[in-house]
């Protein structure tokens, strides 16, 4: 189940960083008192910056490309069956370490 749920969790990424799917329908389908597993719901505390952020990534080219390459590898990451201390680690206000 887990691993289901995170594959569909980084597809969900891919189509919210591809603009396919809205913020407030990312946001409500891992709010805090849904039924994603633990590990989506923490990563979800780190991705609310990145949501959050839209204004600054629209105004700061550097910023936007940290974060959009943040996404990117939160998303392999997840695909790849990292760890949930590796996923955790991203945190979208900084380069992360590979």
């Amino acid at each position: 189940m887990t691993e289901t749920a995170l594959l569909q969790f980084a597809d969900d990424l891919e189509r919210l960083a591809r603009g396919e799917l809205p913020p407030e329908d990312l946001r409500e389908r891992y709010r805090w008192d849904s039924e994603a597993p633990e590990v989506i719901l923490h990563i979800m505390c780190y991705v609310d910056h990145y949501l959050s952020d839209e204004d600054i990534r629209a105004k700061d080219d550097a910023y936007r490309e940290m974060q959009d390459s943040e996404m990117s590898k939160l998303i392999e990451l997840i695909r790849a069956g990292a760890p949930r201390e590796r996923l955790v680690k991203i945190h979208f206000l900084g380069r992360t370490a590979d």
